[in-house]
């Protein structure tokens, strides 16, 4: 569960009520988040970054802002860093260099 003091939020196990970390990340959480491959886009002094289930960041808070869909799809997630937009995967690890104003999905059929 999602749970905002003043303007910081947090997540706590609702089956445990364990607090998973600090009243640390932006709000409104509850308009951007969701686990998505283990992994939580969240907020945290204006710079976006991935947490896990555990409440570990699993990707640094670097990322200027993320897009549309807000869950990684084959591992996979376009962000924006610098003004320019790139992709990662689950890891972290940049897949897409950050040089493009803009990247759009694709869908191809293979036979």
């Amino acid at each position: 569960m999602i749970v905002q003091k003043e303007s910081k939020g947090t997540l706590i196990n609702a089956k445990t009520n364990t607090k998973l970390t600090d009243f640390e990340f932006d709000m409104p959480l509850k308009y951007h988040s969701y686990f998505s491959e283990g992994l939580m886009a969240v907020c945290k002094n204006e710079k976006w970054g991935f947490i896990n289930e555990e409440g570990k960041t699993k990707i640094p808070f670097e990322y200027d802002s993320r897009f549309l869909p807000f869950h990684f799809t084959n591992g996979l997630l376009y962000v924006m860093k610098d003004k320019k937009t790139g992709v990662i995967n689950t890891k972290g690890e940049v897949v897409i260099p950050f040089e493009y104003s803009s990247i759009y999905d694709a869908i191809f059929e293979y036979e």
